[in-house]
């Protein structure tokens, strides 16, 4: 499945509608910012909203790699974008 062309890819995959989709990611990112509430504790909490950010790209990367979409699974600092401001 890996060698076929992304278009093709994308196509085989079983995408939910948009309410849906954005109702799981808001899902995901509460879980997340639930996750790392504790470093609130330590003066970090200007961090958190990019961590989550990045974490939620990295799920969405995830799940496109193991449904045999060829995507890289990468950080968006390696991707050449600074997330901390």
């Amino acid at each position: 499945m890996l060698n076929k062309d992304k278009e093709t890819q994308l196509k085989d995959i079983h995408w939910l509608s948009e309410d849906d989709y954005k109702k799981a990611v808001s899902q995901l990112r509460m879980q997340i910012n639930g996750v790392l509430t504790i470093f609130n504790v330590y003066g970090q909490d200007v961090f958190i909203p990019s961590a989550v950010g990045e974490i939620v790209k990295l799920c969405e990367d995830f799940g496109l790699r193991v449904r045999g979409v060829d995507k890289a699974i990468s950080l968006e600092i390696i991707r050449g974008k600074q997330i901390f401001k």
